[in-house]
């Protein structure tokens, strides 16, 4: 099996359903040495009950089962292959069609945790994986995936949350200024995403991580080096996510309703296809299945 991702504890792998009348690829996370680290235990088995819950839903990957390989030590979880991850994605700035498109999808994923009071704590750009789906004679689909809910933590109020963990340059201000945070905590990720596919990079991401941490937790959100370049919509957008005070932070739910994404408009789906092909870091991307 080839390898398609590495972290800390696990390393991902693409896989290829050997049944000829079914030839679906899968992601196989293999979790390495799990005996020998009782909080990877924890985490991982967090993940797989959140991942359960969230099995339906569509803009979230899909679980399918796991395994455990004793003679090794190890635990294999099967999910839904997916071509890349949106971090790779904007490596090259993105039309603002495109991430309205990708928002609408991303808030999808964000209504339904506030619903259960789950926050995922690691909203970021490489774990937002991206499926390309073609059929011949259509136009084919893109969707946005939330993976990798190790960090995923319920809570019961706006500052339940207490924990300080996640990715530094996506964390929220309440969260590093040790305040108790809630479901929202995901919202000010949401706007870290968003700067980054608007900018090719999170915000402060020219300092180091430190550095970063502390001009969040004290200044908020960076600004936008060309603000004129985009909609007054989606400007608006950011100030509604970008709100240092939670309490005035809209919710996933109220953003869902904002006239930037109310507003409907052509994607030419093909051309995306077309940039996500000629990407030449995705060595993932299989031309048999995806045409």
């Amino acid at each position: 099996m080839n390898v398609i991702g590495k972290g800390a504890f696990a390393k991902v792998y693409y896989g290829r359903s050997t049944d000829k009348y079914d030839k679906q690829s899968y992601a196989i996370k293999v979790v390495e040495n799990v005996s020998k680290n009782p909080k990877t235990i924890h985490h991982l088995a967090n993940e797989i009950t959140l991942m359960q819950k969230c099995k339906n839903i569509e803009n979230m990957v899909r679980y399918y089962d796991s395994f455990k390989y004793e003679a090794r030590d190890e635990i294999w979880m099967v999910m839904e292959y997916c071509t890349c991850s949106l971090q790779d994605l904007v490596i090259g700035q993105l039309t603002e069609v495109f991430i309205k498109l990708f928002t609408r999808q991303m808030l999808k994923a964000l209504v339904f945790l506030e619903q259960m009071s789950i926050v995922h704590r690691d909203f970021k750009s490489a774990n937002l994986l991206i499926r390309v789906e073609e059929e011949a004679g259509t136009e084919g689909t893109i969707s946005i995936k939330l993976a990798d809910f190790g960090l995923a933590v319920a809570v019961s109020g706006t500052r339940s949350g207490r924990s300080v963990c996640g990715s530094r340059f996506w964390m929220s201000p309440e969260m590093l200024r040790n305040e108790g945070y809630g479901c929202k905590a995901d919202i000010w990720a949401l706007g870290c995403v968003l700067f980054e596919m608007m900018e090719s990079v999170p915000p402060y991401y020219e300092y180091n991580s430190i550095k970063a941490m502390y001009y969040t937790a004290t200044k908020g959100a960076s600004s936008l080096k060309d603000p004129l370049k985009w909609s007054p919509l989606l400007l608006d957008f950011m100030n509604s996510v970008f709100q240092s005070d939670p309490d005035k932070r809209a919710s996933a739910e109220q953003l869902s309703k904002h006239p930037w994404l109310v507003e409907e408009e052509n994607v030419d789906i093909g051309l995306l296809l077309q940039i996500l092909k000629s990407i030449t870091f995705m060595r993932a991307f299989d031309g048999n299945i995806y045409g």
